[in-house]
């Protein structure tokens, strides 16, 4: 740990009280905590691609399992140009109890120099008008997944189980075939989340005991946003408390991306150039 002195007089005499700054060694781990006494034991935060099935406990069961270029810990990191849209994915767990009356904002990015990112309020239909609301979030609702499609190019055939993200994967040969069943990958019949609805349409929210519950964010980077650092908070409350701030930082890179793309690509894969 670093520390700094503090000067205490006492009686004509200086006294000097080290005292601990709230610094992470590299052997440490930082996590976000709560405000005041919650039922959510963890928030985290990824940038999406990897998706969490409703049933997972990563933090819970390991913090350091869920860091990543979006979530060091403590607060999310983004970047991205003028006329871009990003986007994270904030997982909140419950372990143990229900938590009750649960609702998510994130209203406003501001920078050094006064410019800002914001959000104005909406209902109804007009969630469905994008104009001016540069920051939505929505609650994500979850899908059961009772098998993998069938591979119709290679008809007749399983997929080679080295192309299957990693937990998912059954046993398998040098040639990459698998073995068992659909039973027999570690996740099977999962509840995957699949649907974002606007969280104004589910403004309050339960997460059940034994659960994770996401919220996506997408943050619109206007064209006329100046580049430089932006910074906010995503605040969470329990029936109407405030329990949870997560810092949030936002990079504006000095470009913008075009309207329409211009650059023209074609790509062909197949399984052994995976390989």
């Amino acid at each position: 740990q670093e520390y700094f002195a503090k000067e205490v007089y006492n009686n004509g005499f200086t006294l000097e009280i080290l005292e601990k700054v709230k610094k992470w060694e590299k052997s440490e781990t930082p996590t976000s905590s709560s405000l005041a006494l919650s039922n959510i034991a963890h928030v985290w935060a990824n940038e999406g691609g990897n998706k969490v099935t409703r049933d997972e406990l990563r933090a819970t069961n390991d913090p350091n399992a869920v860091l990543n270029s979006v979530w060091d810990g403590i607060g999310i990191s983004l970047f991205g140009a003028r006329n871009e849209v990003v986007a994270f994915n904030l997982v909140i767990e419950a372990p143990t109890m229900d938590v009750t009356n649960v609702d998510v904002s994130l209203t406003e990015l501001t920078g050094s120099d006064g410019a800002s990112i914001t959000s104005k309020t909406a209902s109804g239909d007009g969630v469905f008008n994008y104009v001016g609301r540069n920051i939505e979030l929505f609650y994500v609702r979850y899908l059961e997944i009772r098998g993998i499609s069938t591979d119709l190019f290679y008809a007749g055939y399983d997929y080679d189980e080295r192309h299957i993200p990693e937990r998912c994967r059954r046993p398998y040969d040098t040639d990459g075939e698998g073995n068992g069943t659909w039973e027999n990958r570690p996740c099977h019949n999962k509840f995957y989340p699949e649907i974002a609805v606007p969280l104004e349409f589910n403004s309050s929210f339960t997460i059940s005991a034994g659960t994770n519950q996401s919220v996506w964010g997408d943050i619109y980077i206007p064209q006329d946003t100046p580049a430089g650092d932006y910074t906010g908070t995503i605040s969470i409350t329990e029936d109407g408390v405030l329990t949870w701030q997560i810092p949030i930082s936002l990079c504006v890179r000095d470009f913008t991306l075009p309207e329409l793309p211009n650059a023209r690509t074609m790509l062909y894969l197949c399984r052994e150039y995976i390989n």
